[in-house]
């Protein structure tokens, strides 16, 4: 996440929860903290902070937390949907497989003709 966009949050976050602190040093430190996850997972994340009810404000510590788990759940759904493609072995096996069913089909209808 950029520097601009953990600022996002933090005013996002400063509009819902009144009494948090959005001086220099507050913003630098969501910044740093959530450097290292997506603008979405954290916005989700703070967004699902703000429909809890909860009364005060979280940490860039625990915004930061639950982004990271829900960034994972995503990276590993989109490796789920990427399946490896099939080795030359595999094809060939598969390529003999088919043959020898076409040719057993072929003698058993040939067969009662």
């Amino acid at each position: 996440m950029e520097p601009s966009e953990a600022k996002l949050l933090l005013l996002k976050a400063s509009a819902i929860w009144t009494r948090q602190p959005t001086d220099d040093a507050v913003q630098a430190e969501w910044a740093e903290c959530l450097a290292r996850v997506s603008f979405r997972g954290a916005l989700e994340t703070v967004r699902d902070f703000r429909d809890s009810g909860r009364a005060d404000a979280p940490t860039p510590g625990e915004i930061y937390h639950q982004a990271a788990y829900l960034d994972g759940r995503r990276r590993a759904r989109r490796l789920a949907l990427v399946e490896p493609k099939p080795t030359d072995a595999e094809k060939a096996f598969a390529q003999a497989t088919l043959q020898e069913m076409t040719e057993r089909i072929g003698k058993q209808q040939g067969g009662k003709a």
